[in-house]
């Protein structure tokens, strides 16, 4: 599919879950917690610039892995490399943090450690919105 090429139509997101969980296995030892020490750095409260950095690449992988589940190439290309079309993986303190962007409670209902799967044309949403916020903060700091 040439990069220029129309997006097939996302129409058949909608009947699928917006969010759901992945199923991580459990690590041992040293590389937990060298992966804890990690993930409280890496994914500690960001700013508002940092997280649209952030959906902005999950959104592309995610339009790659819609695209690529178009040709036979693709759907084993996302089979082995672990894509899941329509979906955008998220950790959970960055969903959380989202939400609260958006207005929406979460409460107990995503857990920071846990990854989730959120809806592909969702994540475009939230995004959009970032941006939009983004734009309109940045021309009330210019005036």
């Amino acid at each position: 599919m040439a990069s220029g090429a129309a997006l097939p139509a996302m129409d058949a997101l909608r009947a699928m879950p917006v969010i759901r969980t992945v199923q991580g296995g459990v690590q041992a030892g040293s590389v937990a917690a060298a992966r804890d020490r990690v993930e409280r750095v890496a994914h500690a409260r960001m700013a508002h610039g940092e997280l649209g950095v952030f959906l902005h690449n999950a959104v592309q992988l995610g339009l790659s892995t819609w695209r690529a589940q178009q040709s036979v190439f693709g759907r084993l290309r996302n089979v082995f490399g672990s894509g899941r079309p329509g979906y955008v993986q998220v950790p959970g303190r960055i969903l959380r943090q989202v939400c609260d962007l958006q207005g929406i409670e979460t409460r107990d209902e995503i857990e920071d450690r846990q990854t989730y799967l959120l809806r592909l044309d969702a994540a475009k949403g939230f995004l959009d919105d970032l941006d939009f916020a983004g734009d309109a903060a940045g021309s009330e700091g210019a005036s």
